[in-house]
């Protein structure tokens, strides 16, 4: 059990690092309760053709290591640009082709993508997809959309979005 109170928080804050028995040690603390985006850091091998990273949105909270986050810091490159980009087909083939084609997909791999920083308008488009997406999931979860009828949902966004990252890239 974590005590998450202002006075528990500002105990560990302020004694962090400090010698003696049972002293709090807290490390990057700037990226606590941030939102970001995040993948597990073993992906998962496929029989099919369909190859992802399956990067996600990261709710605001403690981040632990068992799940690589990483978090924005300009508004040009949004947590959900970023997660739509790394969610393209585009992407996955580039990550086997040219920087770690092993199971383990680590933040430093994450540094030698092309990254394009993109125009408002493909900002917002980006958005739009990353939305869609997010709102076929919440449906599901809510148990008013059927398995097979999320499933064909999804696959018109990710069509959508292999699109969106093929223009991007001009491609």
């Amino acid at each position: 059990l974590l005590d998450w109170s202002e006075q528990s928080v500002d105990f560990l804050k302020s004694n962090s690092g400090k010698s003696g028995q049972g002293m709090p040690v807290v490390r990057n603390a700037k990226f606590y309760f941030r939102p970001g985006f995040c993948w597990t850091n073993v992906l998962q091998p496929t029989n099919d053709e369909s190859k992802y990273i399956k990067c996600r949105e990261k709710a605001r909270g403690v981040h632990d290591v068992a799940s690589m986050s990483l978090f924005p810091t300009t508004d040009n490159l949004t947590a959900n640009y970023l997660t739509v980009l790394l969610n393209s087909s585009f992407i996955y083939k580039y990550l086997k082709a040219f920087i770690n084609d092993s199971v383990n997909l680590q933040i430093n791999d994450f540094r030698q993508f092309p990254i394009i920083v993109p125009a408002p308008a493909q900002l917002k488009e980006s958005e739009k997809l990353f939305d869609r997406a997010v709102s076929i999931r919440k449906r599901a979860i809510a148990g008013s959309l059927e398995p097979n009828d999320e499933k064909a949902e999804l696959a018109l966004v990710q069509k959508d979005v292999e699109t969106f990252v093929r223009n991007l890239y001009g491609l």
